[in-house]
């Protein structure tokens, strides 16, 4: 059995933080569609070459096309046309990337020489991606977003290590229960 890797960002609990997420996330996506077009390209040569045909081939063929519908009583024709519908992968960014940093909650619980109150820079960053099309497809971090707002915090990532169990423990058990955006 075959094994889907999970990449994941670790961040900081403020808007810069939020904003480097984005900036791999729309990349992956980016990436993701690159690679569907290429398998869409590629697909359609396979199918080119292989439906390529000399042309005493194309004329048989067509002439046998026609006696066949002229023998068929409802007069439709009885060739078959096939065609492939290319599945494509319409992976939500949760199949693409994670992000596993700090939550509200954490920040909550974290001691106040790790937090410290968001700046003007930040609140207008953070208003900015509240307003971004790109969050509000994105509900988790939309909703991480807004949180952030509300309490009016931000922390660092490496003031997961004031937490009770190491930083290293943490991290593993939020990618172990999927605990992610």
């Amino acid at each position: 059995m075959l094994y889907k890797s999970q990449a994941c960002y670790l961040g900081d609990f403020d808007p810069h933080g939020i904003y480097i997420f984005l900036t791999y996330l729309r990349a992956c996506k980016q990436k993701q569609q690159q690679q569907q077009q290429q398998q869409q390209q590629q697909q359609q040569q396979q199918h080119n070459s292989s439906s390529n045909r000399t042309c005493s081939e194309s004329e048989s063929d067509s002439e046998r096309n026609n006696s066949n519908s002229k023998n068929n009583s409802n007069g439709s024709s009885s060739s078959k046309i096939t065609s492939s519908n290319s599945s494509s992968n319409s992976s939500s960014s949760n199949g693409l990337l994670h992000y596993i940093g700090l939550v509200a909650s954490d920040v909550e619980g974290l001691p106040l020489a790790s937090v410290s109150p968001l700046g003007l820079r930040d609140k207008v960053m953070l208003q900015n991606l509240l307003v971004d099309a790109s969050i509000a497809a994105e509900e988790g971090v939309k909703s991480h977003c807004e949180q952030m707002q509300q309490i009016n915090k931000k922390a660092q990532v490496e003031a997961l290590a004031a937490l009770n169990s190491p930083l290293k423990q943490t991290i593993a058990l939020r990618v172990l229960r999927q605990q992610w955006l």
